[in-house]
């Protein structure tokens, strides 16, 4: 089964354990740890990016480093507003955001990331 990772302020921690388990699926929600993309990358796990990405220059930097192959879109609404109430509808705002950063289409954005939560989760295209 695939597995979806929340760590906060605890990254070191979190990874050591993940690596413990070489042939698991995970995603990293809300994913914030700038300095830890390379192990991710090397490891190929996914992770999420929210609408932090609207404010955060380690987020927009972590989007632009990692593969769009292991990125996939998410609100954490209700959490995760910018000053407001955070509904499903803000993931337009992050795939937007994400191909700017990227310099890519949008289309490209969800596309691809539709595809990454099908491949993760094991649903059928």
């Amino acid at each position: 089964k695939p597995i979806v990772v929340h760590s906060r302020d605890a990254a070191d921690d979190t990874f050591d354990i993940m690596k413990q388990f070489s042939n698991a699926k995970f995603l990293l929600h809300c994913f914030q740890y700038r300095k830890k993309l390379d192990v991710v990358k090397q490891e190929g796990w996914f992770i999420s990016i929210g609408p932090s990405i609207l404010r955060s220059k380690d987020v927009k930097k972590i989007a632009r480093d990692m593969p769009l192959n292991r990125i996939m879109l998410e609100t954490d609404a209700p959490w995760f507003g910018l000053g407001k109430r955070n509904e499903p509808i803000a993931v337009i705002d992050v795939a937007k955001k994400i191909a700017e950063v990227k310099k890519i289409s949008y289309e490209k954005v969800v596309e691809e990331t539709n595809q990454n939560v099908k491949e993760f989760f094991g649903l059928s295209p």
